[in-house]
């Protein structure tokens, strides 16, 4: 068999093939369409994303975006501004539940923001809820010392004021501010276990630990 009748008989399968599939004969060879060439690009576009993305979680670029729940959903730990290893934690002192600080990263609790208003200078009233057992950080203490503890969301002292300082919050007992003795959670020593009490707003550069972020 000759070389031009092998090449007719190829060319005649494939346009029967063609035509099988519903192709208009010549379209096969026609330019892709605007469409077609769109989704290539951004398929292709995809791939290189995917790759990058990996390539920078592979790097650890990308962990601290993820590491933490999203701020919208307000389930976070607090700790302090300065030394933000250190966050609050509950244990059981003295026959009561005490929040105190730890720099155990296992051992945090995960708090709900419930914002219930604003004070006359528009700083932001909440409760603080435990997300695991719903309970609220409370202290209706009226004394320097009065240790912080949990409570039923809604009562006495369950509401704190931010105020921003420096870098991070102070965190007002609403309780202590209503009954004329105005004091915000503090920590010292800065230990792991030591418990977090009510004292007087002291100015930056003391030696109480008193501002709290959201982390």
């Amino acid at each position: 068999m000759s070389t031009k009748t092998c090449l007719a008989l190829r060319l005649t399968r494939r346009h029967r093939a063609v035509m099988a599939a519903g192709v208009p004969p010549g379209a096969e060879h026609a330019p892709p369409s605007a469409a077609a060439y769109s989704a290539r690009r951004t398929g292709i576009t995809r791939r290189l994303l995917a790759l990058v993305a990996a390539a920078l979680t592979a790097a650890g670029i990308m962990t601290a975006v993820s590491a933490r729940p999203a701020s919208a959903a307000g389930n976070e730990e607090i700790c302090l501004t300065n030394s933000n290893g250190n966050c609050f934690w509950e244990e059981v002192l003295e026959g009561m539940t005490a929040i105190v600080i730890t720099g155990v990263l296992d051992r945090v609790v995960d708090w709900i923001q419930k914002k219930v208003g604003s004070d006359d200078k528009g700083n932001p009233e909440e409760e603080e809820e435990d997300s695991s057992n719903g309970l609220c950080l409370a202290d209706t203490g009226l004394r320097i010392g009065a240790p912080a503890t949990l409570a039923p969301c809604g009562n006495n002292g369950t509401v704190w004021i931010w105020v921003h300082h420096t870098d991070g919050s102070y965190m007002y007992s609403r309780y202590s501010v209503s009954h004329g003795d105005a004091m915000v959670l503090t920590v010292d020593p800065l230990s792991n276990g030591a418990r977090v009490y009510l004292d007087i707003a002291a100015n930056s550069g003391g030696p109480f630990w008193q501002t709290f972020t959201y982390y």
